[in-house]
């Protein structure tokens, strides 16, 4: 390959990760993007507060937000969110199932965040697909369009393990959703009220 679109870095979780990478692989990117060898350079971590140093810290174009923006998660929303809409920072979302619990709820073992699902998140889970089916949605259609209404976010990745699951996830996208889901989400506590969400 003569360039690469985007380039990552990745899970530096702790203070000493945080700076070796700004001092290391922040500036060796930062100079690969200058002589147009890569197009981009991003963070892709799980941790909220972790992300705001590098947006902080560096001129990212990209952050890779695994997890903290979804239905269930809203961790992002306070901060993160509204310096990457200041600083012109896209933000791709991963995880927007968070771990398979948005997909389904109702399964055995179910995973949130890599770990098995606790009781209270499995309940909220279980009541945002009911008020989905009150609407003749699927919950998976809501998890995968409502992080997108954030003007800050460019884009989410599904993490489909199969064709039928790559399929599936674009007839998810492509789902009509009433509007009047996302106040009936609100109402029942389960969204924040500052939340934007899509509007058709």
């Amino acid at each position: 390959m003569g360039r690469v679109d985007i380039v990552y870095i990745h899970d530096a979780y702790t203070d000493e990760q945080f700076e070796a990478a700004m001092k290391g692989a922040y500036r060796a990117l930062d100079r690969l993007r200058s002589e147009k060898v890569i197009s981009a350079v991003g963070v892709g971590i799980g941790l909220v507060n972790r992300l705001i140093d590098f947006a902080q810290a560096g001129d990212f174009d990209c952050l890779l937000v695994a997890g903290r923006y979804t239905l269930l998660d809203h961790s992002a929303l306070t901060e993160l969110l509204p310096i990457c809409e200041q600083r012109g920072i896209a933000v791709v979302l991963g995880s927007v199932y968070n771990s398979g619990l948005l997909a389904n709820p109702y399964q055995p073992n179910a995973l949130f965040d890599y770990e098995p699902a606790v009781r209270d998140m499995i309940l909220r889970a279980r009541r945002m697909d009911e008020i989905c089916q009150s609407f003749d949605i699927p919950l998976k259609a809501a998890a995968l369009q409502f992080p997108l209404a954030h003007p800050a976010v460019a884009t989410v990745m599904t993490g489909a393990t199969s064709p039928g699951e790559a399929a599936e996830n674009v007839r998810m996208a492509q789902t009509p959703i009433p509007t009047a889901l996302w106040p009936a989400l609100k109402s029942a506590g389960l969204l924040p009220e500052n939340a934007p969400v899509p509007t058709s």
